[in-house]
């Protein structure tokens, strides 16, 4: 009964794992935003006929009226958005910085990103294996229950991995995250080897050699990616 707990929340985990994962959001948006509101500063600023020098306050309510629909636009990422010390110069986000160098925050956040997906794999790795080793102490159907669910999974997210890796995805996978995945896969899929039943054995030597062909393409194509940028 442990097992099949445990097995239960793990595939919760798996269910529901946008939950663990920091997503990178397109910085375009909030470039977008900026670029709007220095629009609209500087309209305020030529039909009030301020200064270079002048300071401004996004609550001054003459400045309001120049945004669209009268509100400040929101940051995607949830940032806020500050003046820049007098009229000439550019506002800024909390998290995007500039619109003229957004680029550092947005590796920032695919930083973040990377660290939760990779916290997020090992704590999947972590469960599938103490559920593998409390299934070896269950019954057969338990344990061959088990190791099948977690072999299948794990090639589902090593699919999903690689499918994000090589796609137009903005949620980009580390490639240490899908190692991990493939890892606890490859280990599930041993066990079932010694398993008497021949379609079982047959699945486990098939898992093992596609998660081998996944680790190898991942790796190809992290290899090249860095070489290609090292040119």
């Amino acid at each position: 009964m442990k097992s099949v707990a445990l097995l239960l929340g793990w595939l919760a985990l798996i269910a529901f794992p946008r939950f663990a994962i920091g997503r990178v959001i397109p910085v375009n948006t909030c470039v977008a935003n900026l670029t709007q509101i220095d629009g609209a500063v500087q309209q305020w600023v030529l039909e009030s006929k301020l200064s270079a020098t002048n300071t401004y306050s996004f609550a001054d309510p003459t400045l309001m009226p120049y945004f669209k629909g009268s509100k400040l636009p929101i940051c995607p990422s949830g940032g806020k958005y500050h003046p820049a010390a007098t009229v000439a110069g550019a506002p800024k986000c909390s998290i995007h910085g500039r619109r003229d160098h957004p680029i550092d925050a947005e590796r920032a956040l695919q930083r973040d990103a990377d660290r939760s997906n990779t916290a997020l794999a090992m704590v999947v790795a972590l469960c599938s294996l103490f559920t593998l080793l409390l299934a070896t102490q269950a019954s057969e159907r338990t344990r061959l229950a088990c190791s099948l669910a977690v072999g299948l999974l794990s090639v589902g997210l090593v699919f999903r991995c690689l499918n994000e890796t090589v796609g137009d995805s903005q949620h980009k996978i580390p490639a240490a995250a899908m190692l991990l995945y493939a890892a606890t896969g490859t280990f599930a899929f041993v066990l079932l080897r010694h398993e008497r039943t021949p379609w079982v054995r047959v699945l486990a030597f098939a898992g093992t050699g596609l998660l081998g062909a996944f680790s190898l393409l991942l790796l190809l194509i992290v290899g090249l990616t860095r070489f290609s940028k090292m040119d």
